[in-house]
């Protein structure tokens, strides 16, 4: 089993982040070295747990009605 080389330090720009809604990655120049290492974490997930596809789907809208999707579905299954 792959285990992660990503550390993730408990920076206080965490809870600072936090306070104000937000991510750490959002938060500002300030918070860079944190920041970092959350886009470190992110992209090993992404090279070696196959989390890519899902979270590039997360960030899409969608694009299909309800009733397309179902018509989608129902075609699916027969």
């Amino acid at each position: 089993m792959l285990a992660c080389p990503v550390i993730v330090h408990h920076w206080p720009q965490f809870q600072t982040a936090a306070e104000k809604g937000k991510g750490v990655t959002e938060a500002g120049t300030r918070t860079k070295k944190a920041a970092d290492e959350i886009r470190a974490l992110w992209n090993f997930l992404d090279q070696h747990a196959g989390a890519h596809g899902a979270r590039s789907m997360v960030q899409q809208q969608p694009t299909k009605s309800r009733k397309a999707s179902k018509k989608a579905r129902e075609a699916a299954k027969s």
